[in-house]
Formats: C-alpha cells, structure tokens, sequence
C-alpha cells in the first residue's frame, strides 16, 4: 500500500515538474526480442538468429533491444523523443552471410535513421501494453538540458561534413568525432554530456574476438558463419590486443532494463520508482549535478 501511495505522489510530482518547466531526461529500454547469449561466438550467434528469427513474425519489435531518449525542458518548442536505427537490416545480413563479416559485423556499421517521436509513441503504447518496456528518468538543471540539447542537434545535423546520424553501428560512441552510433550509444552519450553516471557495470558487455573470427572488407578476407557457430570461447586476451584479439565493449538494452527491474524490485536511496506514460520505472532528481565542461564532441581516446 506504501509503495503504491510512494509512486502515486511521485506521477503527480513528475506532472508538476513538465508544468512548472523543470527540464527532464529520460532513457527508454525495450529488451531483445529473445535474450542474446553473449557467452561465446558460437552462443552468440545463435541466439541473436533466433532473435531475429522470432522478431519477423511480430509486427512491432527491435530483435537486439533498443534504447531511445525524451527530452522535456522549457529550452524546447515541445518534447523531444528520438533515437537512431538502422535503414535495413538487409544490409546487415549480407555482410554476415555474403560478404564474409564475421564477427566485423559487431564493429562495423550499417546505414542509419533518426526515429521520430510520432512512430516511439506508437512503440511505447504497444511494449508498455506487454510490460516490454521501462526507463529512467534524470531531473537535469538547465545547463545539463543545453548540452543535451547540442548534442541532440550536432548528432542528427544533415549540413555536417560527417552526417553521424546516417551511421549505425554498435562499437561506435556517438559523442566521438567521426562516429555514428549505436541505439545504446547515443541515448548514454545524452546523460553523459549531462553528467549522469552511466559507469554501470551491468549495463554492458565485454569480450575479446578471436581476430581470425573478423572478416569483410575491414580485414579483405571472408569468415564463413559457420567458423562462428564452431567458435565456443572468446579469446582469453593473452597476446597483443589489436593483433591476436579485439577488445570489444557495448552497451546492452537487455541489460539495462533488467537492471532497472531488479532495481525497482530492491530499491535504493538514490531510484525511486515514478510512472511515466503509463509505465513503471526509476528516477533522480540530478539538477545538483553538474555537467562536464569538456566539448560535446570529443575525440576517440586510444
């Protein structure tokens, strides 16, 4: 009953804050239509198929997961929800099973869209109605909300020399030059450049890819699925990084929104669970924080 009254008080809240102008940022997480099972190449591969496999006889669905972001601030003419995705997931699979990708397909990118919000709330109203779909919700002041805002606009600028948003791909940082971005990317780039932890390491995965798994055009030799489906370990990352094995890292929106149910399952001082379009999820007050003063878009570190 208390818990009820607590998220009760907190919608209300929440509803109070839009009306008086308080800028909130919030990131969305929809899983992966079946669990991707990163625990080798081989188990990789053949949960990501059956992923797919299960999402082509759904009308709505994203087969890896997915993450966008709502921007509500004073600093905007109406609410902003976007995220990027790919154009064609046919792409994709011609350069696994054509092409000879490999495991190059994790580290390569594909062509890439803006999403508009019309089609993200249809999306939410058809997860949310499957308990498929949560978030987190960040109260930023408004020199958070600025820098979100800038990069929102330098990410999906169609007059830059480099459009970023027309560049899908899971390795990439959406805040690093010359770089488009994944799903997870670009929403943990938004509260990056706000401040926000992201630092979670239940958030993300990582793993060492044999570099005789890595083929297509980056590397000019061709890796057969079949090499994939044998391969039942990741490199154990003795020999030179780079040489023998690629370190790998990315950001999974199954993961995340697992995270975000436990979470609300054993709450903390710092989350509290709020409801937001009709969906239960987490949110902190952050206008204490203050943003980083480094640029928007910063250079790959290596």
């Amino acid at each position: 009953m208390k818990k009820m009254l607590l998220i009760f008080i907190l919608t209300l809240h929440s509803f109070a804050a839009c009306a008086s102008g308080i800028s909130e940022l919030t990131i969305y997480l929809i899983p992966s239509t079946s669990p991707l099972d990163w625990g080798s190449p081989s188990s990789l591969y053949k949960s990501a198929r059956k992923s797919f496999t299960k999402s082509a006889f759904r009308k709505e669905s994203y087969s890896l997961g997915h993450m966008f972001i709502e921007l509500s601030s004073p600093l905007c003419d109406s609410i902003i929800m976007t995220s990027i995705r790919a154009t064609n997931i046919r792409e994709a699979h011609k350069m696994l099973f054509k092409d000879g990708y490999g495991l190059s397909i994790l580290t390569s990118s594909v062509e890439g869209r803006m999403e508009s919000r019309s089609e993200l709330e249809k999306k939410i109203e058809y997860f949310s109605k499957r308990g498929l779909i949560n978030f987190i919700s960040y109260r930023i002041n408004e020199e958070s909300a600025h820098r979100v805002l800038d990069f929102i606009r330098g990410f999906t600028d169609t007059t830059a020399a480099f459009i970023k948003s027309r560049h899908y791909g899971g390795s990439y940082w959406a805040r690093f030059e010359g770089e488009g971005g994944g799903c997870t990317s670009f929403g943990l780039s938004a509260l990056e450049v706000a401040g926000i932890k992201i630092d979670y390491p239940d958030w993300r995965v990582k793993v060492a890819i044999p570099t005789d798994l890595l083929g297509g055009a980056p590397t000019g030799k061709k890796v057969s699925v079949r090499e994939i489906k044998r391969r039942e370990s990741w490199h154990d990352g003795q020999g030179i990084s780079g040489i023998d094995f690629l370190d790998f890292e990315i950001y999974d929106p199954t993961y995340i929104f697992r995270w975000i149910v436990q979470t609300l399952e054993n709450l903390s001082e710092q989350f509290t669970p709020i409801i937001k379009n009709g969906i239960l999820g987490l949110f902190l007050d952050a206008t204490d924080i203050e943003p980083p003063s480094e640029p928007i878009f910063i250079k790959r570190p290596f």
